[in-house]
């Protein structure tokens, strides 16, 4: 579909001028008319003529308002139409330049593309890794929702090492149920503000004297009471490893050296599994479900490579840290 367009002000001027004179011409042709079916004595024709003059008049009414109108609107729409037309000259001007840089542009980008890559051949001669791969980058995308349609989902960009749980979606060693789980008690820890109140003695005095002072929000003690009710649901060894991978971030890595008496594989085995089964009793616990999942996978099947009866080991750690997590609410509450 194509429009028609627009005149500039000195063409709609001189347009407006032209039909004002053509309705005069038809007015003065109609009078003519009217005579000579007067003078033959014609009086329907007299009639008929006198309604077509009164129709002429109006029009030719309107047409001369319009015409005064773009009279006094001429010099206003005179200055608009050239800031119009030296926009237009800028805008021209402004592609030439860039079509004229467009080639210049692309040999400087070839040739920072062709710096990039011989200083990536001469790292890799040294042995020097890059970012990325020691280990704590690997680019791939998840689903998050979406800020501007509510209910749906867009996929993004991110570090599948950002955290442990993200790494283990990315490898698909969890569902979408146990990644929401872990992504809730994430939420919830983080709402807690553990690392804060860990620090914090809400009974100390102030330095200045204004005494103690409301150290705990609403919130955070309702994120404190709920972690402390998840934690004491799934067990002490299973929150100790919520706590730390989950919501601390400790890499599975570092959590298999927590268990000395296990060997390197048989340690990283049983964290692995034990950290399945403990994001399977939450995702049992909040009754979350795998979308778009075919059939329910087996639950507490993770990758335990421990053969015969299954031992409960502990971690190496204070075992008062996980115990005041388990037991924050009466904490709080007393304070």
């Amino acid at each position: 579909m194509t429009t028609k367009p627009k005149l500039d002000a000195r063409a709609r001027l001189a347009s407006a001028e032209a039909a004002v004179a053509r309705w005069r011409k038809s007015i003065a042709a109609a009078e003519a008319d009217k005579l000579r079916a007067a003078d033959r004595g014609d009086h329907n024709r007299v009639v008929s003529i006198l309604d077509k003059l009164e129709r002429l008049k109006d029009r030719l009414a309107a047409a001369e308002v319009r015409l005064v109108h773009l009279r006094e609107g001429l010099p206003k729409a005179l200055k608009r139409e050239q800031a119009v037309k030296r926009a237009v000259r800028g805008g021209v001007k402004l592609a030439e330049r860039v079509a004229a840089s467009a080639p210049v542009a692309a040999a400087g980008w070839a040739a920072d593309r062709e710096k990039a890559r011989v200083a990536d051949l001469r790292r890799r001669r040294r042995g020097v890794k890059a970012e990325g791969e020691d280990g704590k980058v690997a680019r791939g995308r998840k689903e998050v929702p979406d800020p501007w349609e509510p209910g749906a989902r867009i996929s993004v960009p991110c570090n599948t090492r950002e955290s442990p749980i993200e790494h283990m979606a990315a490898r698909k060693r969890i569902d979408a149920a146990q990644k929401a789980a872990a992504d809730r008690y994430r939420a919830v820890y983080e709402r807690a503000q553990l690392g804060p109140l860990r620090a914090m003695d809400p009974a100390k005095e102030k330095l200045d004297g204004g005494g103690s002072g409301d150290a705990f929000s609403d919130g955070m003690l309702d994120a404190a009471r709920e972690l402390a009710a998840t934690n004491r649901s799934v067990g002490r060894v299973a929150a100790a490893l919520l706590i730390d991978v989950v919501g601390e971030g400790v890499t599975l890595d570092e959590m298999a050296k927590r268990y000395p008496h296990l060997q390197d594989k048989r340690a990283q085995g049983y964290v692995t599994g034990r950290l399945i089964e403990a994001l399977d009793q939450l995702v049992d616990r909040w009754g979350l479900i795998a979308e778009g999942q075919l059939k329910p996978q087996a639950r507490g099947s993770g990758p335990i490579s421990i053969s015969g009866p299954q031992v409960e080991h502990d971690l190496v750690r204070p075992a008062r840290a996980v115990d005041k997590l388990m037991h924050l609410p009466s904490l709080a509450k007393s304070t």
